[in-house]
């Protein structure tokens, strides 16, 4: 069983020990709507920079004191509190990784709430525009329905075509697609199954990291520590099943894992 639990922890390690670019990018595109005011919001994500920086560098201290930084500003950033668990995981402190790691995914479901919120506003005001802009353009329409100068004709024909022009953008607005982020990203899940399992709850992590899978179906590292926990666990047939359908959706499988699977499978 040894080799299993030795697949787990090398997979956990690898992805908790670094912070890719496109976290500090949701932390600024999400997250900005939980400051007071733009020079907060600036405060806020210079130390989440700082704190990535620090962080890859392996400077943990640092990093906890510029995610405190950024907290105050940013109390619901749920990247902050995600990168703050995994400085904590990084110094052994699994309680604490836990709590943060759990923060980090209800403030994500929080901003998602609340950007549903104000998407819903926004459509609201648009329409309220729309019907504003059509009521503008019947006006126009009866007062060239009227007997005018030419060169009246010729203000209300340009009106017209702007006020037509304005509508036309409303529809636009109205009709893309709203930018409201998904649900709890896989890596949370993942990494939440990471300190679970450093916890030794098994059962809770298995949970975790099929929930990653749900999301995103071709997360190497969540398909690899979920059959190695399977595996190990003397279950080798859910372990396969997990390595069957990850490889289904194109995921490298740890190759001496699958090894002991099939040889555990067989009849």
């Amino acid at each position: 069983m040894r080799p299993a639990m030795l697949v787990v922890a090398s997979a956990a390690l690898a992805v908790a020990l670094v912070v890719t670019p496109p976290l500090r990018a949701q932390a600024e595109e999400t997250h900005a709507g939980n400051v007071e005011s733009p020079q907060a919001a600036r405060a806020a994500l210079a130390s989440f920079d700082k704190a990535v920086k620090a962080f890859n560098g392996k400077d943990y201290e640092k990093a906890r004191k510029e995610l405190g930084i950024c907290l105050s500003h940013q109390p619901n950033n749920s990247d902050a509190h995600l990168l703050l668990a995994k400085t904590l995981y990084a110094v052994k402190d699994y309680a604490a990784a836990l709590t943060e790691v759990e923060l980090a995914k209800s403030t994500f479901d929080a901003g998602q709430a609340q950007a549903q919120v104000r998407e819903e506003s926004r459509r609201i005001e648009l329409q309220r525009r729309r019907r504003a802009q059509d009521e503008q353009i019947r006006e126009i329409n009866m007062s060239l329905s009227r007997p005018v100068s030419d060169e009246e004709r010729r203000l209300l024909m340009a009106s017209l075509s702007q006020a037509e022009q304005a509508r036309d953008e409303l529809d636009r607005q109205i009709f893309q697609p709203p930018t409201i982020p998904g649900g709890v990203p896989a890596e949370y899940h993942f990494f939440h199954g990471n300190v679970l399992l450093r916890l030794q709850r098994v059962d809770d992590a298995v949970a975790q990291y099929r929930e990653a899978l749900k999301v995103k179906p071709n997360y190497p590292d969540a398909a690899n520590n979920l059959a190695a926990l399977y595996f190990a666990a003397k279950v080798p047939k859910l372990a396969l099943e997990v390595i069957e359908q990850a490889e289904a959706q194109g995921v490298k499988v740890n190759p001496e894992l699958k090894k002991a699977v099939l040889e555990a499978v067989k009849p």
